[in-house]
């Protein structure tokens, strides 16, 4: 409990960091500011900032529509971190940047899955398990999978870090389709797959 707790505070830290530093109004006005000689340039510059804001608060609309997100912490730290979402071809790719993808040992036909990867972006890999947490007390789909999952053999945190990686995945299909969660349709594809 006193980790969670001293992980809750560091995120939240980290998320203050981020939000001092990503104040939209001090953008505008120093975009403005440097182009007030050029008219043109305005007119682009306030169209440009326009996309970007309306990027992010669809993001911002995305991420937390997911039960658990909150309303501060988890999606703008989410946001900050990750930037333009677009730069990850695929879900893989993004669930990698963040470091939940599992490790893989080789040796001719022989293949195994080991510990996650940790390459990534340790920031977000805090913040999609803590996630995790508070997304098994909410959603009873993704507390059947956590249970399977114990009763198969695996370890507790093994069990988080896979739901982890499906918020990642969710997170990812939710922010480049610009939606919002569906419970009914997430729902229906959860026991369609069962």
């Amino acid at each position: 409990m006193e980790q969670i707790e001293i992980l809750e505070k560091e995120i939240q830290r980290i998320s203050n960091e981020l939000l001092n530093t990503l104040d939209i109004n001090e953008i505008n006005n120093f975009l403005d500011n440097s182009d007030s000689n050029n008219n043109s340039n305005n007119n682009n510059n306030d169209n440009d900032n326009n996309k970007i804001e309306n990027k992010y608060i669809q993001a911002y609309k995305a991420i937390t529509s997911i039960p658990g997100s909150g309303e501060l912490v988890t999606p703008f730290t989410i946001i900050s971190e990750v930037g333009d979402i677009t730069r990850f071809k695929t879900k893989k790719h993004f669930v990698s940047y963040i470091g939940l993808d599992p490790t893989v040992s080789q040796s001719g036909k022989y293949k195994r899955n080991k510990k996650i990867s940790k390459k990534g972006n340790k920031h977000l890999r805090h913040i999609f398990t803590l996630w995790a947490e508070r997304v098994l007390k909410l959603m009873p789909e993704y507390r059947k999978k956590y249970h399977d999952l114990i009763k198969r053999g695996k370890h507790k945190k093994v069990a988080e870090i896979v739901i982890a990686r499906k918020l990642a995945e969710l997170v990812y299909t939710l922010w480049t389709n610009n939606t919002v969660f569906d419970y009914k349709y997430f729902r229906s594809r959860i026991l369609k797959n069962a």
